[in-house]
């Protein structure tokens, strides 16, 4: 169970239940990147609830929207869809790689204060960053979140995961005083069988 799932750089900014759609076809795809199934094993593995009109009609929309942006196709019957990455979804142009596993030991935290996509985008930001030292607000920034998600985030990946490991850099100042860069990230994530 070793499989890399391969996650384009550009999903990262685009909204958390389209992201979900997008990490749905992406983890329980076929080969052919098509996923199969009804609204409410969508639900199931989002951790949504399944009977909620409101939660299928955001489903609904979201789908309607990734149809409307090319990143996907669907074909419905009945209750079934089907749901495809479009061409351009799968450019494969600016690709982040991740183990299969990695995704599942994601979505399996709970109670942390932080919603599983976020913690997901931000594990793909870090081992695709090239920065040496990057703040929370840049990360909040690009991922269009809000910095104090960004840190819960970056606390289930330190502390629950051990993905990663942090390193406050600090400058001195003039005055003698320190003054804060931001955080020397390393990603270190394995899983032990």
């Amino acid at each position: 169970m070793d499989e890399e799932l391969e996650f384009e750089k550009d999903w990262l900014s685009i909204e958390k239940l389209e992201f979900k759609l997008l990490t749905l076809i992406t983890v329980l795809a076929d080969n052919h990147l098509a996923y199969r199934g009804t609204l409410a094993d969508m639900c199931g593995f989002f951790g949504l609830a399944a009977r909620d009109s409101r939660t299928n009609h955001k489903l609904k929309a979201a789908i309607e929207s990734l149809v409307q942006k090319k990143m996907i196709y669907t074909i419905r019957d009945g209750r079934t869809w089907t749901l495809t990455l479009s061409r351009s979804a799968e450019r494969k142009s600016k690709v982040i790689k991740i183990k299969r596993e990695w995704v599942s030991a994601v979505q399996a935290i709970k109670g942390q204060g932080v919603d599983w996509t976020v913690v997901l985008k931000l594990w793909l930001y870090l081992i695709d960053n090239r920065q040496e030292v990057i703040t929370s607000s840049e990360i909040a920034k690009t991922l269009d979140v809000s910095v104090s998600a960004v840190s819960r985030a970056r606390g289930v990946l330190m502390n629950e995961l051990n993905a990663i490991k942090c390193k406050v850099i600090n400058k001195r100042t003039d005055s003698g005083g320190y003054c804060c860069l931001g955080t020397a990230i390393d990603v270190t994530a394995w899983i032990d069988k």
